[in-house]
């Protein structure tokens, strides 16, 4: 089922942006290719895994904090019989840098008019691991986190390490969002 990726569209000098794609998932995880084909057979609904790749560009800030965030978009409603869970979230920082210990906190939110819903978090990354997961703390139906059945949004934010030296276009951390469509 095709959808829409939306993202923040502030300057990146005013807010680090995070933005979901799609693209090269299945270079990284050609395991998924088999689920997501089979997904996206039936136009009513997608079942099986499903991987999305979203980054975030971290900036230093004199405060220590980012954020960002993310809007997903079917282009139809998800059937609402259908549930969907969290299966894991990887974070993964670019080509020549170490580890990921820049970060010192991260937390991932599901934010609908009504509440936010704490889905990931992660801190003590590991060092020389350019890899790391984080803790799933949402383990119910992601299904009513979206309000119209089309669109869930998602907000990232956490700490820096203030004494990082980060290059003047900040640090891109790509995150890998996998939920299982049941």
């Amino acid at each position: 089922m095709p959808a829409r990726l939306l993202h923040d569209a502030q300057p990146m000098s005013q807010s680090p942006q995070l933005l979901v794609r799609r693209r090269q998932v299945l270079r990284l995880f050609p395991s998924l290719a088999a689920a997501m084909a089979a997904g996206a057979a039936g136009c009513a609904a997608l079942a099986g895994e499903e991987t999305i790749e979203a980054f975030v560009v971290v900036n230093h800030t004199d405060s220590g904090s980012f954020w960002g965030w993310t809007e997903y978009e079917l282009d139809e409603p998800a059937d609402e019989d259908q549930g969907a869970t969290l299966e894991r979230v990887l974070l993964r920082a670019p080509d020549g840098v170490g580890d990921l210990r820049f970060i010192t906190s991260l937390l991932a939110e599901v934010v609908t008019p009504e509440a936010r819903t704490p889905v990931a978090q992660g801190s003590d990354f590991p060092q020389n691991d350019t890899m790391a997961p984080l803790e799933v703390l949402f383990d119910g139906n992601l299904r009513p986190l979206f309000p119209d059945g089309k669109k869930i949004r998602i907000e990232w934010s956490g700490t820096i390490d203030t004494a990082y030296v980060f290059p003047a276009e900040g640090i891109r951390v790509d995150a890998l969002i996998v939920i299982e469509v049941l």
